[in-house]
Order: C-alpha cells, then sequence, then structure tokens
C-alpha cells in the first residue's frame, strides 16, 4: 500500500523518490536468454526488496503465422546469398534458425502452440541512493550469467513505476519480446522449487535440485491442511499408478 500511495513523489533521470529513505529504479528486460526455464528469475528475490512484473498479451496466430513466414523467407534468402559467394561461417546459424522459426510455424499452424507478447518490468525499492547503485550492480551481474539484459528507464520512470503496479497498465511499450505458450508459463512465480515433507512416501526426484520428494499425508497442519492432491502429467506418464501407489 505504502507504494500506491507514497508519500511524497518525485521523478528524476533514473530513480524515484517516495518519501524519507524511499527510494525506486525501474529497469525493462530487453534480451532474453535463447532458452528458458521454470524459476529462471527466482534467483533475483535473493536480492531483496525488488518487484517483477510480466504483462502479457495473446498474439492472433493468424498475424504470427504471416510473420514467421516472412521472416523464414528473408532467412532463406540471406542464406542463399551466403552460399553463392562461398562465405559458409554463418551458414550453421541461419540453418538453425530457420529450423526453428519453421518448426514454430508449424506449431502454431497444427494449433499445438500459441504465442505472447511479454513485456518484463523489475524495480528495485532501498532506503539509499547508494544501496540503490550496489544492488543495480548486483541485478546487472545475476542476469548477465543467465544472457539476460535489462535497461534503465531513463526519463520515464514514472511510466515503469506505473507499469509494475497491479493494475494491468501498460505505460512503457516497445519492449515486448515473443514467448511461446512453454516460454510463457516458466515465468509463473515458483515460491520454492524443495518443496517436500521430511518423510513419508517417496515421489520422485525434483526435476531441478535432483533432491528426493517425499509425501506425507498425515502430517496435518500447517505443513498439510488436508489429504487432497492433483496429479498432471502427459498421456503415459504413470499418473494412475502414482495414485495407486499414494493410496496403498
Amino acid at each position: 500500500m505504502s507504494l500506491m500511495i507514497p508519500d511524497t513523489l518525485e521523478e528524476s533521470k533514473d530513480k524515484l523518490y517516495l518519501g524519507a529513505n524511499r527510494y525506486t529504479r525501474n529497469y525493462v528486460l530487453t534480451v532474453y536468454p535463447n532458452e528458458i526455464y521454470l524459476g529462471w528469475l527466482d534467483d533475483l528475490f535473493n536480492i531483496g526488496e525488488i518487484s517483477i512484473s510480466v504483462l502479457s498479451e495473446s498474439a492472433y496466430s493468424g498475424e504470427v503465422i504471416r510473420q514467421l513466414t516472412q521472416k523464414v523467407t528473408a532467412l532463406q534468402s540471406e542464406y542463399m546469398i551466403y552460399e553463392n559467394q562461398g562465405n559458409i561461417y554463418h551458414l550453421p546459424e541461419l540453418e538453425s534458425m530457420i529450423t526453428d522459426y519453421e518448426e514454430m510455424r508449424k506449431l502454431i499452424q497444427t494449433q499445438n502452440d500459441k504465442l505472447f507478447y511479454v513485456t518484463i518490468l523489475i524495480a528495485l525499492h532501498c532506503k539509499s541512493e547508494k544501496e540503490l547503485d550496489d544492488k543495480t550492480e548486483i541485478l546487472e551481474s545475476e542476469l548477465s550469467k543467465k544472457s539476460t539484459q535489462l535497461r534503465t528507464l531513463s526519463f520515464r520512470q514514472l511510466d515503469g513505476f506505473k507499469s509494475i503496479m497491479p493494475l494491468n497498465n501498460l505505460k512503457v511499450n516497445g519492449y515486448d519480446k515473443n514467448l511461446t505458450a512453454s516460454g510463457f508459463s516458466a515465468l509463473f512465480p515458483i515460491a520454492s522449487p524443495d518443496l517436500s515433507h521430511s518423510k513419508g512416501i517417496y515421489l520422485g526426484n525434483n526435476l531441478f535440485t535432483s533432491s528426493p520428494v517425499y509425501l506425507n499425508s498425515f502430517i496435518g497442519p500447517p505443513m498439510l491442511n488436508n489429504q487432497h492432491i492433483t496429479i498432471f502429467g502427459i498421456p503415459g506418464s504413470r499418473k494412475i499408478c502414482s495414485n495407486k501407489i499414494n493410496a496403498w
């Protein structure tokens, strides 16, 4: 609530002053890694006093297919030019890009995937300007490890601040990126990657940490308010078998 109704609001080139010992700097992601995974931004919360806002819009499939076709055609033309020149340096990279775009177009045409326009905004909240600068260096360092780059919203801090608020009102345009449904789902916040009871039925290993996962249906509150369980998986992934083992 203090962010929604600050004591004061003063905008400068790269930060906002929100009252006594309260500074905020707003950023937008401009470069994304080629592959993202579930919880790929969770490490940033270790910085402390940070807000991450993901704004998305579903893309019209017909327009997406048209743009992908144009992109594939342009890449194929570029490939042929390099090939005729005998310049083989860029050919493997172009082949990979053409294959990726054609595969994406095929999935969207057959309605097995969908494309989203996504904008990710980040805000740091600190008690002093020095702390703000220090945390900015940490943030940039952490994102560089993930092959990700961000940009400070210079002279647009207020627009960034309004966009990060949970009002679904994007004031910063031109920074959206295309993500498939699987990539978009990886942006969903995960509270903890190590959700497990200390003992109980062995369910398997955590996909991200490889640590064993146990379920104790009788542990009771506050760890488990009831014994309800939901299992998701593709056909043939042994969902019914897992349920029977849990029941026995």
